[in-house]
This record gives structure tokens, sequence and C-alpha cells, in this order.
């Protein structure tokens, strides 16, 4: 295969490794968030954001790094040499007995035009939701903002009341003129928008409670964390644990804005009534930032957290809970796979065989005109001038034509050799050859 294609079979490899590992942390975390339900919303928040770090830092980038500091160590040494020996440990690599090579009657395109077609529609879809996430903030920030000439006097006061009540600055709110659920809007000097409809139909109290949440995730520049959750999202639209993981967050975040405004001296019950007849209005929801009301799915949950906001302390347990979860990620992201034992000691740096030419066998006329498939794992030692010194069958196919073409094909093959601190060296590896017909 070409250079190209070798290069996005090892990103998806890296990718796949990476998700599964994110799975194997994330599954856990999800079963010690339901004993997190009691504790407030910044202790969630930290274990769902552990559960993010987790999705957005690969083993092999934690890996890459640490191989650069381990770098800085003096040549020898034994710390030097117990710090190669862990990093060889916790890196992912991809070695050749990790390949499958298709093989049919005709050249082999399958296999690359399967990673050329994931490439793209991964590409497609991620440019999709970036595009309209970019689209959907344009329209945001081209809202049709009221004057204040404009406002009756009964609307500025309510204004001007709420604000007080909720001590918010009139200079970071702006009117809507259409009817849109209240927001913040902005990243760089993030402002509270909320639509002239709600001055009227609010009672001034629970005007001020709305306008105070708002205010909790403008002082927080939630705006800019929301985009962040949709660039990953955007780039990992394909991983449901991911779909999950971000839902957490978002609802998250707007308990942590509820409980910040009950702190504040806004009663539960008066706060439930002012989210639940915002609801009433029918105002339409932004999807760039967070809004105080975002449907009736999560009305029900968000009145009955209200009602118990005052007995929501943090305990001990919870904290039990966060350092568990930190451990898990801590592990998952920095201990890689294992890698199969060689002769290498601990204190040598050793590297695979590359190989630099590929010979692909000839589906046997015999076998293929009688329907076999199979497969065939050849062993072969790559000398240290990177050909084939030596050759055999470690897993037959059941098929001897398959066998012996397969076994023809390895023996062809030129690697840039394996080496050794820095020495070429020989090393045995395996190829599997699949057999299958079109």
């Amino acid at each position: 295969m070409s250079f190209p294609v070798d290069a996005l079979a090892s990103f998806w490899a890296v990718v796949l490794l990476h998700l599964g590992q994110t799975t194997v942390v994330l599954l856990p975390l999800l079963l010690l968030g339901g004993l997190l339900r009691s504790a407030p919303a910044r202790t969630r928040r930290r274990l769902w954001t552990l559960g993010l770090g987790k999705l957005l830092v690969p083993a092999a980038g934690v890996g890459g790094a640490l191989a650069i500091a381990a770098s800085r160590f003096a040549d020898g040494g034994a710390l030097a040499g117990a710090v190669r020996h862990w990093l060889a440990l916790a890196t992912i690599r991809v070695p050749v007995d990790a390949e499958t090579l298709a093989i049919s009657g005709a050249p082999d395109l399958s296999r690359p035009a399967l990673l050329v077609g994931v490439t793209v529609a991964w590409g497609i879809g991620t440019m999709t939701i970036l595009g309209r996430t970019l689209l959907d903030h344009l329209r945001v920030g081209r809202v049709d903002e009221v004057p204040p000439a404009e406002l009756s006097s009964s609307e500025r006061r309510a204004l001007g009341a709420a604000l007080a009540r909720a001590g918010v600055d009139g200079r970071d709110v702006r009117i809507a003129r259409a009817p849109l659920s209240p927001f913040v809007a902005g990243f760089r000097s993030p402002g509270i928008v909320i639509p002239r409809a709600l001055l009227g139909r609010l009672p001034l109290a629970e005007l001020g409670a709305v306008l105070g949440h708002e205010e909790v995730h403008r002082r927080r520049r939630d705006p800019l964390v929301f985009l962040g959750y949709r660039v990953a999202a955007a780039l990992f639209f394909f991983y449901p644990p991911a779909w999950v993981l971000l839902r957490r967050l978002r609802q998250v975040t707007e308990d942590l804005c509820d409980e910040e405004v009950v702190r504040s001296g806004v009663s539960g019950p008066l706060y439930a009534r002012a989210i639940a007849r915002t609801l009433r209005l029918g105002l339409e929801p932004v999807t760039t930032a967070p809004a105080a009301v975002r449907g009736n799915t999560a009305l029900i949950r968000r009145l009955t957290r209200l009602d118990r906001l005052e007995r929501r302390v943090p305990m001990a347990r919870h904290h039990l809970v966060l350092a568990l979860a930190a451990l898990l990620v801590v592990a998952g992201t920095i201990v890689g796979p294992i890698p199969v034992p060689s002769s290498a000691g601990p204190d040598e740096d050793v590297t695979h065989p590359v190989p630099v030419e590929r010979v692909f066998p000839e589906y046997p006329e015999a076998a293929r005109k009688a329907g076999i498939e199979g497969r065939s794992v050849v062993r072969i030692v790559v000398g240290t001038d990177g050909t084939v010194t030596e050759g055999d069958i470690r897993e037959s196919a059941g098929n001897e034509d398959l066998d012996d073409a397969s076994l023809e094909a390895a023996l062809q093959w030129k690697f840039r050799p394996a080496e050794r601190d820095g020495e070429p060296v020989e090393m045995e590896i395996s190829i599997p050859f699949e057999f299958r017909l079109n």
C-alpha cells in the first residue's frame, strides 16, 4: 500500500485503540456518576470533566509527550533506563503483525477504499457539524436588538428593578425583538440576551431569577465552554459514549447555575415558577448557547432538584468517588496496551521492522474455482539488511495452495530493519494474509 494509505491505517488503528480505552474508562465513570446524584453540581461537573479529558487526550499523545521529556535525561543511568522502560509499556505501538491484508483475484483495493471511505465520511460529518455551529453563531450574532428608547416606561422600570435584584450590570444585557429563550452570547465579552416578551409577562422577582441564572453563565464564559463541547461532538459524532458524556456536561452546567441562583438568596419554589412560566411562553430555544430553559424533557428533573438544593452539600463519599474517578482516568490515559515481550532488556531501545516494499500473493486458481477462502499467518525473520532471511507458516489457512501463495509473497517483502540501541538487528514477526472471494 502507498504511504497515505499506510498513514490512514495507522491513524485509525490509534483512534480505535483510544476509543476502546476511553470506553473502558467511561463505563465505570457513568456508574460512579450514579453515586453522585445527591452531590452538588460542581462535584458532578468535575466527574464529567474528567471523562471529557479522557476522551480528548489519547494515550498515544501522552506517551509521545513523556518520550520528549524522557529524551532530556542523560543518555545513561538507571533513571533514564527506567523511564525508557516505562514508556515502552505506556506508549501505543502498532506493529506489523497487527495488519490484515485482504487478498482477492483483483488488485487489493478493498482495504484502501474502506480506509479512504471512512476518513472521507468522518471528514464530511465533522465539517457538517462545525459548519452548522458556525452558522448558528453567526445567526445568534445578528439578533434584532430593541433600542432602550423603544421600550415603554413600564418595561424600562421592570428591567431596571430586575437587574438590580439580580446584581446584573445593564450594559451586559440586550433585549431581543424575537421571542427567543434567554441566553448568553459572545466569547470575548459575553452578554445576556432576553426577549422583550419577558419584560411584561414575568413578575419582577421571577424575571430577576432568570437574569441571575444567565449572569452566572456570563461570568463563567459558558458560551466558550459550550463551543468546546460542540467541537468535541463534531470530532466524535460517530462515538455514542461521547453523546452521553456531553449531554451530562450540558445538564450539570445548567444545574450549577441553578444552584448559584438559589445560593444568592432566591427561593427554590420561586425560581422553579420562573422556569415553568418562561417555558410556557413557548420561546424559541437557541442551540448555540446555554439557556435557562431548554424544552420539556429536563423540566421535571430540574424542578425536582430545585426543591432539594438546600440539602445538597459535599460529603466525604463524594470526594472519595471523585478521587477514584481521577485515578481511573489517569490510569486509562497513561497506560496503553502492553506490548509482546521481546528479548530486549529494560535498558534497550528497540524498534520494529517497517515494511517498505510489499508483495501481495496471487489468489491460487484452484482455490478460486473451488470457492476456498481462508487466512494464513506467515512467520518471517527480517535480517539486518531488511530482507527476509527465512519464513514458514505459523497458522494454516487449511489449504496448501493458499499457504504456499502466502509464504511466497511474504519472502519477497523488504523492510527497514529493526534496531536495538540504534544498531540493525534481526527480528521475527508475523504477517497475516486473508483470502476472500469478491
